[in-house]
């Protein structure tokens, strides 16, 4: 299985734990094949509004400056996304909302009723499970917030399967990640891809 994991840049450094590293090796040791991309949000422009990744330049943001086309196109050719973020008054860290302001080319124009509401339609046959791991609130409110929004989040980006978990702290950080892929149905006992 082909897993693209975004992290932000905290990850890399939470209460001097690496939790990107933790994931790497993690699912590193489950035999996937892995692309991790750090997202700064200080490295990626702003979404303009303008829609001409709908209209202009189909499944294309018309801004080049900075490396989300090409981020984006590593996550629709995988068969998993794995978001690493800090969670932040109930939603993604700075870099990870940059990045998903800007997947929008991702999706159709065009709308249909999905589960009786009404969402976009998907611009491609395949789309990745959406993966969410949110980490450092210790709020409990702030977490089932960000458990909310990331399962909006892959239903607007129409995934056929999610699974989403918070972490306080980094202390069993890879026990307790292999446990939430192991009983969300990502892996099994014998590390297959279900």
């Amino acid at each position: 299985m082909k897993i693209c994991l975004l992290a932000d840049t905290n990850s890399q450094n939470f209460h001097g734990a690496n939790l990107r590293e933790k994931t790497e090796n993690l699912l590193n040791t489950l035999n996937f094949e892995i692309k991790t991309i750090v997202l700064d949000g200080r490295e990626i422009f702003p979404c303009l509004g303008c829609f001409k990744c709908w209209l202009t330049t189909p499944g294309l943001c018309i801004i080049t400056k900075d490396e989300v086309n090409n981020i984006a196109k590593q996550v629709i050719n995988s068969d998993a996304l794995v978001f690493l973020s800090q969670i932040s008054y109930g939603g993604y860290s700075y870099d990870t909302k940059a990045f998903l302001d800007r997947f929008i080319p991702n999706i159709s124009p065009f709308f249909e009723i999905v589960q009786g509401e009404t969402h976009h339609k998907k611009r491609y046959k395949k789309y990745p499970m959406m993966i969410s791991i949110g980490y450092g609130s210790p709020n409990q409110q702030e977490n089932l917030t960000f458990k909310k929004l990331a399962q909006r989040n892959a239903l607007n980006f129409r995934s056929p399967h999610f699974a989403v978990m918070t972490v306080e702290d980094s202390s069993d950080f890879e026990t307790v990640v292999r446990a939430f892929l192991l009983n969300a149905g990502i892996i099994k006992e014998t590390n297959q891809y279900e």
